[in-house]
C-alpha cells in the first residue's frame, strides 16, 4: 500500500490507503500508525526526487518523512530482530 504520494504537485499522506491529507496536517499518531504499517505490511511512497512539490515547506517535510520511512523500512528486520530479542531477555529475566 502507498503511504506517500505527490499528487499534482502536493505532498500527501495516507493511513490507509484512501483518504489523502495534506503532508501538513500530518500528526504524531499519524506518523506512529504509518512506522506500524512500515513494519509489518508492503510499504510504497513516492519518491520526491522524482516529482516536484510544489510548496517549499512541503518538500521538506515529505522529503524528511520520506528519508526516515525509507531508512526503517530498509532496516526493518534488523529493527524487529533487535526488538524481539530484548523482549526475549526480558522475558527470561523476569520469568525466572
Amino acid at each position: 500500500m502507498k503511504y506517500l504520494r505527490i499528487n499534482e504537485l502536493k505532498a500527501e499522506y495516507s493511513i490507509d490507503g484512501e483518504k489523502w491529507n495534506s503532508i501538513e496536517q500530518i500528526t504524531k499518531e499519524d506518523l506512529l500508525s504509518i512506522v506500524d504499517h512500515a513494519l509489518e505490511n508492503e510499504f510504497f511512497m513516492d519518491d520526491p526526487r522524482e516529482s516536484k512539490i510544489g510548496n517549499d515547506a512541503h518538500k521538506i517535510i515529505y522529503s524528511n518523512i520520506y528519508e526516515k520511512l525509507l531508512k526503517l523500512f530498509d532496516e526493518r528486520k534488523v529493527f524487529k530482530d533487535e526488538c524481539d530479542s530484548q523482549f526475549k531477555e526480558a522475558l527470561e529475566k523476569y520469568a525466572e
